[in-house]
């Protein structure tokens, strides 16, 4: 039986075809300096992202944060306006946790130097996750 394994049983191939098991949506929880990053760079390569934070502000905040940082990229020739448009299409926030209803992973990007952020608030956050 052994003998019939191949190498190539265990790579990972180039077909790129949607499957029940690929990522295509990530939450993310916290849009803080952590946050904005991770939902930057998942955008930018092509997932969904739903984010979440505590409020509207916060959420417009981070749009026009992660707005400068690719303008600023767009500037240096690191991408063109139109894939910036692409990008800032895939991102969207909420200050409700139904965001997360169609979300294949969530991620918890809370900012930890608070000293409110503690693992009560962190459970509480999952809880309210699992719920949507």
């Amino acid at each position: 039986m052994a003998d019939n394994i191949k190498l190539e049983d265990f790579s990972i191939g180039n077909d790129q075809t949607k499957t029940d098991d690929m990522l295509s949506t990530i939450g993310i929880v916290g849009s803080g300096r952590m946050g904005k990053e991770l939902i930057s760079y998942f955008s930018q390569k092509g997932f969904e992202v739903r984010f979440l934070d505590l409020t509207d502000e916060t959420i417009e905040d981070t749009y026009n944060k992660i707005t400068a940082t690719l303008d600023a990229k767009i500037a240096h020739w690191g991408l063109t306006e139109s894939e910036k448009r692409g990008i800032m299409s895939r991102i969207k926030g909420s200050s409700d946790y139904k965001i997360f209803s169609k979300c294949d992973i969530v991620i918890e990007a809370i900012n930890t130097n608070t000293k409110t952020t503690s693992i009560n608030i962190r459970q509480d956050v999952f809880k309210k996750i699992e719920e949507h």
